[in-house]
């Protein structure tokens, strides 16, 4: 007689489902979603079995996405949003394969927390989708990770930042930069990714060392064994290994041990949240591990003086974030490099600390 009662048994379904089984004396508990569809009720629309299956399937994919209530009603809301997400893989797929007609980089440069040198930049992918305009990233990366594309768009940053990295190999100023990239943890235990990862490195003429791969914590934990067999494949072609959004993940400390790891990187939730003690203590914590691993740090999200002072003096390495420069095309990092030398240029003093509010971001800079 109404939705309700199919919503109700689907519930107990899934309860059913996730009752601990026992197997060969270990206990498994198996977590379970539920789509439920009607037909000729709520929406007085008639569908025939096959139908009414796959609008079912659309409301199970919608309870995957849910924490709290693990079953979903079918509406005409998820035909629009299965839709839009057809059309977006659709476009990003025809977007890769025609290579920088519609995907760019850009740059966000990372700098050595004493100095202020530019060491590095971490390298995003943006997508001006033709006749669209501008796609976020927040939409299609997602998109991208469910429908496996993420493995293609990966090579595909890659392949484009090692050729960045050719085209600056003879600039006095760019020649020494680092690169850092987003790798998804779905393209580390992709089990073709380091074979095709080997034939980009050999087609280009950067150095590996130069190529830093930035892995989140989520994705070590999902398979730890494979994640540092993977890991270790990629050290050993010469490229650098990073932990992203260190602190937000699950790994422990005998992980870490466990893990072929170059750099960390201090989550951006924990930087932000600078001067409160509690995320002081917590990023400190973080350098000091570091430090017993023999690692750098690299906080990103900088966004404040306060903040910048606190990361100095815990003793962060390198720094990131939009106190020093947004995300750029590759066409305007030189002027900000320039921009960057006359502004310690025109301040030839020492700063110690936060004893003197400077008038630009350069001038915090100056060596000390």
């Amino acid at each position: 007689p109404d939705a309700q009662e199919p919503i109700e048994l689907a519930r107990r379904l899934v309860r059913a489902v996730s009752e601990p089984v026992e197997v060969e004396g270990a206990w498994i508990s198996v977590g379970a979603s539920a789509g439920v569809a009607l037909s000729g009720l709520t929406d007085h629309t008639e569908r025939d079995p096959l139908d009414l299956l796959r609008c079912a399937d659309l409301a199970v994919y919608a309870a995957k996405q849910r924490t709290a209530e693990p079953v979903a009603l079918y509406d005409d809301e998820m035909d629009q949003l299965i839709a839009i997400q057809e059309d977006i893989e659709a476009g990003l797929s025809a977007a890769i394969e025609a290579g920088h007609g519609e995907l760019s980089l850009v740059y966000q440069p990372q700098v050595d927390a004493l100095t202020g040198d530019p060491v590095g930049f971490e390298v995003l992918v943006r997508w001006d989708r033709a006749g669209r305009g501008p796609v976020s990233p927040g939409l299609f990366v997602p998109i991208a990770e469910r429908s496996g594309l993420i493995v293609d768009l990966d090579l595909w940053i890659i392949e484009s930042a090692l050729g960045q990295l050719d085209r600056w190999a003879h600039d006095p100023t760019l020649g020494r930069a680092k690169m850092a990239v987003n790798v998804s943890g779905r393209s580390l235990l992709d089990m073709s990714f380091v074979e095709r990862f080997t034939e980009v490195l050999a087609a280009a003429e950067a150095t590996p060392a130069r190529l830093t791969l930035e892995i989140t914590e989520t994705a070590l934990v999902t398979d730890l064994d494979l994640a540092a067999s993977q890991l270790e494949a990629l050290r050993r072609l010469g490229v650098r290994v990073a932990i992203d959004d260190f602190g937000t993940g699950y790994t422990s400390v005998a992980h870490l041990r466990a893990l072929p790891v170059d750099e960390i990187k201090i989550d951006l939730s924990f930087v932000q949240g600078l001067p409160d003690r509690e995320n002081y203590l917590l990023i400190q914590m973080i350098n000091e591990l570091a430090r017993r691993l023999d690692v750098p740090t690299v906080a990103e999200g900088v966004e404040t003086v306060d903040q910048l002072d606190a990361l100095r003096e815990i003793g962060c390495d390198y720094l990131q974030g939009y106190l020093f420069a947004r995300p750029m095309p590759a066409a305007e990092v030189p002027g900000w490099i320039r921009s960057v030398e006359r502004g310690r240029s025109l301040n030839g003093t020492a700063l110690q600390g936060s004893a003197a509010e400077p008038a630009t971001v350069q001038d915090r800079f100056s060596p000390r």
